[in-house]
């Protein structure tokens, strides 16, 4: 019962639930890609394309106002005293918090509340996306190389956001040969990282 209690303290977490649903979310994409062609699939390939598209609607309720954190988080890196580290978590920090705010009026949009170019807004929240993931690679490089920072967390997280920025580069299409395979890869391992560090979190582990 020890595992059940874990799981259920991981699920009550607004942000362990997210990422179990990224996972999926992306996890179907990789099948669906991987899987495409076969004749006795369609059914099957449906079912997973419905089951992304309402995953991927569930999330953005998930992500309602976390915009507001991140501009917090933002005002928190405003207290490191490493200069570089300091404007590369505060930049990194406002993009996140924009990216999200965009994608709050873009869902607004697909619900007929609002009108706005959507294919506009959609290529802008992309990029926003991209700037702020490079700039949160780079503060891991800078972590890792400068700082000397060596423990497995800090491993973890420049994998995981090094992951997640070629999901804007092909929303994007920025590099030739990147399709929805692709980033269904990308998005299940930066998925997975992120959950296994909230699942240490919740077990109340010191993470090495």
């Amino acid at each position: 019962f020890d595992i059940a209690r874990r799981c259920l303290r991981f699920l009550q977490q607004t942000a362990g639930r997210d990422k179990v649903y990224r996972t999926v979310q992306y996890g179907s994409r990789l099948i669906m890609r991987l899987w495409a062609g076969r004749p006795d699939t369609p059914r099957f390939i449906e079912l997973l394309k419905t089951l992304e598209g309402h995953l991927a609607i569930s999330r953005k309720l998930f992500r309602l106002f976390s915009s507001l954190d991140f501009f917090v988080k933002a005002l928190d890196g405003f207290k490191e005293h490493d200069r570089a580290l300091r404007y590369l978590t505060v930049s990194a920090m406002l993009c996140k918090a924009i990216w999200h705010l965009i994608d709050h009026v873009l869902w607004l949009a697909k619900l007929n509340l609002i009108k706005l170019e959507s294919t506009l807004w959609g290529k802008t929240s992309n990029w926003v996306w991209l700037l702020g993931l490079v700039l949160l690679t780079s503060r891991d490089v800078y972590n890792v190389k400068v700082r000397k920072v060596r423990d497995s967390k800090m491993y973890r997280e420049l994998a995981k956001d090094a992951c997640d920025v070629m999901l804007p580069v092909g929303n994007l299409d920025l590099i030739p040969y990147h399709d929805s395979g692709t980033a269904g890869l990308f998005g299940t391992i930066s998925s997975l990282i992120g959950a296994y560090d909230i699942w240490i979190k919740v077990e109340g582990k010191k993470q090495v």
